[in-house]
């Protein structure tokens, strides 16, 4: 397992974080796309300050129960989407290296009960959305974590 550490502030919701990060997405008209699930009602606001978020690499595929695990083995637990977006915002060069996953906020799709979690995706230009977090994710995931209080 490889971890690397970044200061991160949130003092935003999900909308503000997105527009923050200049992300840009052309087939909506309100520039969400297909991600407009990505929104502060179903990711509420956080409570503001600095943290230190961990970017965890396990180098193999896993599902989200199993990184959860990992990480909370380590101290950690996982990521938020507002600390996703943050630590992109910051640090946009890690949206051209792989993909990262926030476990630690979860949106219940109302009609099919499946969980989504936020993702910047590598494969779709280093852009957020949401995602089943049933899946198996690739060995190339990054999964952000946060020190857990004692």
């Amino acid at each position: 397992m490889k971890t690397s550490s970044f200061a991160v502030i949130i003092a935003a919701n999900i909308e503000t974080l997105v527009r923050e990060g200049g992300y840009y997405f052309p087939e909506s008209p309100l520039g969400l796309g297909h991600h407009s699930n990505l929104t502060s009602s179903n990711f509420p606001r956080e409570k503001k300050g600095k943290r230190s978020v961990t970017m965890f690499h396990f180098d193999r595929a896993m599902t989200s129960g199993e990184a959860i695990t990992e990480m909370r083995q380590s101290g950690y637990r996982p990521g938020t989407a507002h600390e996703l977006l943050a630590l992109s915002n910051i640090h946009r060069e890690l949206r051209d290296e792989f993909s990262m996953v926030a476990l630690g906020s979860v949106h219940t799709e109302r009609c099919s009960g499946y969980k989504y979690v936020a993702v910047i995706n590598l494969h779709k230009a280093g852009l957020p959305g949401i995602y089943r977090s049933d899946v198996i994710w690739g060995k190339n995931c990054h999964f952000i974590g946060v020190r857990s209080k004692k």
